[in-house]
């Protein structure tokens, strides 16, 4: 994913503002996945595959904004692991 692809989509942001809390439970493994979608995406967070689904595939590019802005504001190396 390129820098230009990193502008968020309407529907993107709409997906991130109804499901960012239970992403990134998932991601954190704060809940346990329960489905096999579920699955899928903690095993994206955790680099075992390729985001696909539009949710994972928006939660990665909301991560990377984010973390470029914390990379620009203190100099940091981008997403915590985990």
């Amino acid at each position: 994913m390129d820098d230009s692809t990193l502008e968020l989509t309407r529907d993107e942001i709409l997906l991130i503002k109804k499901h960012f809390r239970f992403c990134g439970a998932l991601a954190t493994r704060e809940r346990e996945p329960q489905t096999d979608s579920q699955r899928h995406f903690a095993a994206m967070y955790e680099g075992r595959c390729i985001a696909e689904t539009e949710h994972e595939l928006a939660y990665v590019k909301h991560m990377r904004l984010l973390a470029g802005e914390r990379e620009g504001e203190d100099g940091g190396e981008g997403i915590p692991s985990g």
